[in-house]
């Protein structure tokens, strides 16, 4: 945050000099752009002497306001299967019952046709609670026999918590540039500090939406039934 504050700073200086070339008519907006400044110094100082909001409680040094975190991890497979003759649509609409059954639901399926225009392959992908992945693969496996079963786990506990502490960031550097953005008294204040708060609220909510969608896919196990 330091970082954004300097170069609001140098923006406002900047602004400053310009107006100062430009001869008296524009001795206004010379300190407009000084008391812009003015307004991101106070900020650096309150900051620097504890008094900002850009260190968010979770990241104290006490350890015990940090939340305990388990491993989150994503959990996918895929499952081969053959069944016997004329059983295949049977086989599908018995996998999308236990899908449907443990609280999961049906991502995509597809399906060929033999020689005598009947329904022989297909693959059809589902996902369920993680809870219940261990009960699914059972009862997935019971519908034939299995040809090939592969099954893997990516754990993305530390990219939460790190995407965790950046969203805290973030949203601490927002509420001091609307607090910043308040005060400012000037057009040339206001549209420097605006450019700023664009730009963290667009990372806020790139990490937000990432961290969304690794909820996602750790609350629900991905399997891919062939």
């Amino acid at each position: 945050m330091r970082k954004i504050l300097l170069a609001l700073l140098v923006a406002a200086l900047a602004l400053a000099a310009a107006a100062c070339s430009g001869g008296d008519d524009e001795a206004a907006d010379s300190g407009a752009a000084a008391d812009t400044g003015a307004l991101m110094g106070d900020a650096a100082v309150a900051e620097a002497e504890g008094g900002g909001e850009a260190e968010p409680a979770a990241q104290s040094s006490g350890g015990g306001s940090l939340p305990s975190v388990g491993p989150r991890v994503i959990q996918t497979a895929s499952l081969s299967l053959s069944v016997q003759r004329g059983e295949f649509r049977r086989a599908v609409d018995r996998a999308r019952t236990v899908a449907l059954g443990l609280g999961g639901f049906v991502v995509s399926s597809s399906a060929s046709q033999g020689t005598d225009r009947r329904l022989v392959a297909g693959t059809l992908v589902v996902r369920v609670p993680e809870r219940s992945y261990a009960q699914a693969m059972e009862r997935l496996s019971d519908l034939g026999r299995v040809e090939a079963r592969e099954e893997s786990g990516q754990d993305v506990s530390q990219e939460l918590v790190d995407l965790g502490s950046r969203a805290r960031h973030l949203e601490a550097v927002e509420r001091q540039l609307l607090g910043l953005l308040e005060r400012a008294d000037t057009v040339a204040a206001a549209l420097a500090v605006q450019s700023q708060l664009n730009e963290v609220q667009l990372e806020l909510e790139q990490t937000r939406g990432r961290l969304r969608f690794l909820d996602d896919q750790v609350a629900f196990a991905t399997i891919s039934l062939d």
